[in-house]
């Protein structure tokens, strides 16, 4: 023990007159054997290695991610802990060390070392480390997370400050529709148009109920969410609830037309066809002023797209339009409809 302890006593010197190699394996000891100098003298060392960062070669930099990895978990919650608030400390090396070693675990081959730092980040969050530390280390489970981070980051999730970092790491991660639907139950109108914007690109049809009744919420920011989320899963039951909104006036207009427009295109790749088309042809009737010409365009397209060449009256009509882009629109599409009777319709 005593020899130990005049080993890691002058471990900052230690350090420097070895190669790399054998620094990596002097750090290694130095976060692995129980040592009796103070805790901080053990974090000076550490720090010092850190230091070491950026390096000047892909190599040297692997030596101190090696160095940190040798330590295990408590190694790299030591490096994640140096991370501060902003404007409360220095900590540029110690966030580029964190994301480094992030980076290097996530090469192939390497699941133990990435499953280790994920799970000791993951392990932290219910730290009482202020929130904009925890959002670092949230970012970099965004990187390197897999199922052993879900947990911590769902919990995450009831955080005001946590919650759209943690829902933006779960959707990176493939984390399942259920956490966002558990979340969904419990969280306040602050946060719950982002669980809402999650189920969206969740495209959780299970949800759809829920987010009907949503769509006519009284906190705005939800209710568009809901609108927008309903638009992309692509369920039918959504059909009236946003055409609806789209007839309305006002921001949520233009949120719900393009969330029709959105709607019918998932319908016309699920194979509902006559779903498609009604939602182009109700927004054809109902958008008719100036400002409506590109939802017009759009829904043009979009018969053309659903319906084939079933869609060339469609196109005549919209050539006798008066807004110039809705006739362009028609003109390029009409390119996309072959056929000796297509092309008789056009030479007349």
């Amino acid at each position: 023990m005593t020899r130990i302890a005049r080993t890691t006593s002058t471990g900052a010197s230690f350090l420097r007159r070895l190669p790399p190699l054998s620094t990596a394996i002097a750090v290694a000891m130095l976060l692995s054997v129980p040592s009796a100098v103070g805790a901080a003298e053990e974090q000076a060392n550490f720090s010092e290695l850190i230091d070491k960062l950026p390096a000047k070669s892909a190599g040297q930099a692997e030596v101190v991610y090696r160095a940190v990895l040798a330590g295990k978990g408590e190694a790299v919650a030591r490096l994640a802990d140096m991370i501060c608030e902003p404007d409360k400390g220095n900590d540029a090396k110690a966030r580029y060390a964190l994301h480094g070693l992030v980076t290097y675990v996530c090469r192939p081959g390497a699941e133990a070392e990435r499953k280790l730092v994920a799970a000791a980040l993951a392990g932290m969050l219910d730290s009482d480390r202020p929130a904009l530390v925890k959002v670092f280390w949230i970012r970099q489970l965004q990187l390197c997370g897999r199922a052993e981070a879900v947990g911590p980051l769902a919990a995450a999730l009831r955080d005001e400050a946590l919650c759209e970092p943690a829902a933006q790491a779960l959707l990176a991660i493939g984390a399942d529709a259920e956490v966002f639907r558990e979340a969904l139950t419990e969280t306040p109108a602050s946060r719950r148009a982002t669980i809402v914007q999650a189920l969206g690109l969740k495209r959780d049809t299970k949800v759809v109920p829920a987010l009907l009744k949503l769509a006519a919420d009284s906190d705005g920011p939800v209710r568009t969410a809901a609108i927008e989320a309903l638009g992309n899963i692509g369920d039918a039951r959504a059909k009236e609830t946003l055409l609806q909104a789209a007839g309305a006036e006002g921001y949520n207009r233009h949120v719900a037309s393009d969330a029709c427009l959105k709607l019918a295109r998932r319908l016309a790749e699920a194979d509902k066809p006559k779903d498609a088309e009604s939602i182009f042809r109700s927004l054809l009737k109902t958008h008719t002023k100036p400002q409506d010409a590109q939802v017009r365009c759009a829904a043009v397209r979009g018969l053309v797209e659903t319906l084939g060449d079933n869609a060339i009256d469609d196109l005549l009509a919209a050539m006798k339009e008066t807004d110039p882009q809705v006739r362009l629109t028609a003109i390029a599409a009409g390119a996309d409809i072959p056929g000796k009777e297509a092309t008789r319709k056009w030479i007349a």
